[in-house]
């Protein structure tokens, strides 16, 4: 790598990549998936696919980084010159993947300001709020629903109806993306400093939260469905494809495979301080999955409390993904004493873990850029940084419009579903078979010294490639559609014809017009074609006569 920085100490890689790993996903789309599923029918896949697939990519990854000491980009050249392309998939996807998230971290930046109030006895959400008291009687969302529907997001009835900006929601985004650039702009020496303070104060905060949250009447309840003591579990549900499937998506997007993130933080590692790589490899995977298990219990904790207030059943509640967060854990905060701080610490605490996330994305990106044009003067650090920012904060403003909840749902669904399926796959491809296992494992030991288990040397040759494959495969031919409540986002497909026809039509042409001009135009095809081949014909029989 140009001018090529390292980590101080194996400390700081490990604060790092956990602070990479650990993100917003494992606060609300773990416990989603564990609530969708009926509570601990997810754990079992969830762990197997962890160790069977998570543990060995990682692994696999984290040694690629080391052995080519470059970015994602140059390390796949490296490695297979034919098979660079998958490098700048990592990239763009990391690129996508930053603004997707900042996107979340915007509301998150909301939340917490509305947080910030002098009444301590009440949140903007309440219920005892002034601009509930006028709700249609048969409204049947809670008020922490339409704070976020309504006052937040202000979302319009579809994708097609893109509405205006939301300037508090613009402003949000102008703060994450300023905090984000001082905090990485100096490079890795000062992201080392920072992520000590933005890996660790977040599990401090998480700790009073779940003391808080398992102390709340029903919280049982909900401990109970997690565990699933209540008998709510589908365990048929384990013959099935989409436990499985669920369950590699989690681990493949929580853990950061095919985003280049971990190839990238473990190309600044120093060889001589990596003699251990498999139990670095470890310890991140076990405080990310124990972190996803701790959240969950803190959520459901709060989700129990709302099935015991208001006598709904836990499985009848219909939460989905984002509303855990942005609805039923401010739901519950608004019902408990001193609710507005308790709502700070909570948004304060997802802040802190999305800021590390996107890091480590701005970070792929950087690095690939300026190993490519590193030594161009406009490529210093500073600026490059700053470009980069500017560019993504720009490219998320769609996001922010009314209808920019609607577009967010795509980008989710392609950057963190299909895209990661595939560059996952065509990493795995890359590394494991055409560079080769024994090749990767042969040069990871003469670089550290560190020999690699034969066990973890079969999954890696057998195991997680296969499995991948079969998982990515049954992932495409189970699609579904992208909805946001009960708005479907996806426009339907029509033939290719249509959609052409669609597209130049003039707004202002009536489709039994459109059909008169097509027979029209057909007409007119005839007679050339008719007018042409008459030519021809005459043609030849001068020929012939000559």
């Amino acid at each position: 790598m140009t001018n090529r920085e390292t980590w101080k100490s194996r400390k700081d890689f490990l604060l790092a990549c956990i602070g990479n790993c650990v993100g917003l996903g494992n606060i609300w789309r773990f416990p989603y998936l564990l609530y969708e599923s009926g509570g601990a029918v997810f754990l079992l896949p969830y762990f197997i696919m962890l160790f069977l697939v998570g543990i060995p990519l990682l692994y696999m990854e984290i040694a690629v980084g080391i052995i080519t000491e470059r970015g994602a980009t140059a390390s796949m050249k490296a490695l297979c010159p034919s098979m660079k392309g998958v490098g700048y998939g990592s990239v763009i996807l990391s690129f996508f993947y930053a603004g997707y998230f900042t996107t979340i971290i915007s509301y998150i930046v909301y939340y917490l300001a509305a947080s910030l109030t002098f009444d301590f006895s009440r949140l903007p959400w309440s219920e005892e709020n002034a601009m509930f008291s006028n709700l249609d009687g048969n409204e049947t969302r809670p008020t922490s629903k339409i704070y976020f529907d309504e006052i937040v997001l202000q979302k319009s009835s579809s994708i097609s109806d893109f509405g205006s900006l939301r300037p508090e929601l613009v402003l949000a985004l102008l703060a994450t993306w300023m905090t984000i650039y001082f905090c990485i702009f100096r490079g890795t020496s000062w992201i080392g400093k920072v992520i000590h303070f933005t890996a660790l104060l977040p599990y401090v905060i998480l700790v009073a939260l779940a003391v808080r949250g398992l102390t709340l009447p029903g919280a049982g309840l909900g401990v109970q469905y997690l565990l699933g003591l209540r008998g709510e579990c589908d365990w048929s549900l384990l013959l099935t494809a989409k436990p499985w499937v669920t369950a590699t998506a989690q681990t493949f997007g929580s853990i950061g495979i095919a985003y280049g993130s971990m190839i990238h933080y473990s190309a600044l590692n120093d060889k001589k301080a990596s003699k251990d790589i498999f139990r670095d490899t470890f310890i991140i995977a076990i405080v990310n999955s124990l972190t996803s298990v701790a959240a969950a219990f803190i959520i459901f904790a709060v989700v129990g409390n709302i099935s015991f207030t208001t006598g709904t059943p836990i499985k009848e509640l219909g939460l989905e993904g984002m509303e855990l967060v942005f609805v039923s854990y401010p739901r519950a905060l608004a019902k408990i004493p001193f609710g507005p701080v308790w709502s700070v610490l909570f948004f304060l605490s997802l802040f802190l873990l999305g800021l590390d996330s996107v890091f480590a994305s701005v970070e792929v990106v950087i690095g690939a850029i300026t190993e490519r044009f590193g030594h161009k003067k406009w490529c210093a650090r500073e600026k490059i940084t700053l470009y980069v920012c500017a560019v993504l904060c720009l490219l998320t403003l769609p996001n922010m419009f009314q209808g920019g909840i609607y577009f967010f749902k795509l980008v989710d669904w392609y950057t963190c579903t299909t895209s990661t399926f595939f560059i996952g796959l065509a990493e795995v491809v890359t590394v494991i078979y055409f560079y080769g296992v024994d090749n990767l494992t042969r040069d990871l030991e003469s670089a550290t010294g560190y020999e690699t288990q034969k066990c973890l040397k079969f999954l890696l040759k057998y195991i997680s490639p296969v499995l991948v494959a079969i998982i990515t495969v049954i992932k495409f031919n189970d699609a579904q559609p992208i909805k946001y409540g009960d708005v479907e986002v996806v426009f339907d497909l029509r033939p290719a014809s249509q959609l052409r026809f669609d597209f130049v039509r003039p707004n202002w042409l009536h489709p039994r017009d459109l059909d008169e001009q097509n027979c029209e135009a057909r007409a007119l095809w005839r007679e050339k074609i008719t007018t042409l081949r008459t030519a021809n014909f005459r043609d030849q029989e001068r020929n012939e006569e000559k």
